[in-house]
Order: C-alpha cells, then sequence, then structure tokens
C-alpha cells in the first residue's frame, strides 16, 4: 500500500513539474545572444583590470624588494 502511494506522488510530481515548464517564458534568441555579449564584454573588462593590479602591484613590489 505505501508502495503505491509513493509511486503516485512521484508520477504527480512529474507531471506538476511538466506543467509548470510550459508555464516558463522562455528567452527568445535575440535575447540570449544579448547576454552572452554583455557577459563577454565584463569578462574582458574585469579581466584588464585585474591585470593592470597585478602589474601594478607586481612592480610595486619589485620596487619594495630591492
Amino acid at each position: 500500500m505505501a508502495k503505491k502511494t509513493n509511486e503516485v506522488r512521484r508520477s504527480n510530481f512529474f507531471k506538476e513539474c511538466a506543467g509548470e515548464l510550459r508555464k516558463v517564458t522562455w528567452p527568445t534568441g535575440d535575447d540570449v545572444w544579448a547576454s552572452v555579449k554583455v557577459v563577454i564584454v565584463l569578462t574582458i573588462i574585469t579581466s584588464i583590470i585585474l591585470g593592470a593590479f597585478d602589474s601594478g602591484f607586481t612592480a610595486l613590489y619589485s620596487l619594495l624588494m630591492k
């Protein structure tokens, strides 16, 4: 008896998941590409800033250690 209720619960869970996924408003391809471009640009900007800090601290460290 308990096994049957678990199977029913599991079945209901997957049916409800599928129903909720049908309600999702999925982004368009253009929205996805716009987000990808933003992420790439921000990643490049962040890496440039971190590289500049790293170079600056390396130069400062070598100056202090002379």
